[in-house]
């Protein structure tokens, strides 16, 4: 079936990498909701065109500018663990 697609990254500043993902992504017409994990969130250009390609957005309290109501944080201890659940239960990209 269609399962959310988790993409998984040590840090985010800016953000281009990932829309860049999201964008290939769409135009080879995968149609999967996409989420984003990043350990380290700078988000310099803030999250608004993040959340227009990623259904949720999460990180870490490793960096504490981030106070985004649409960012899920996890405590840096916690951080391992919600990761390997968060994509133990989502489907790996195939064909793309």
């Amino acid at each position: 079936g269609d399962r959310p697609t988790l993409i998984v990254d040590d840090i985010c500043d800016g953000g281009g990498t990932f829309i860049g993902i999201a964008e290939i992504l769409q135009r080879r017409r995968y149609s999967h909701e996409l989420g984003l994990y990043v350990t380290h969130g700078i988000f310099s250009k803030g999250v608004a065109e993040l959340k227009n390609r990623f259904s949720q957005v999460y990180t870490t309290d490793s960096i504490s500018p981030t106070k985004s109501p649409v960012v899920t944080k996890y405590p840096c201890s916690a951080s391992l663990n919600a990761a390997v659940q968060l994509i133990h239960s989502l489907a790996p990209v195939r064909g793309v």
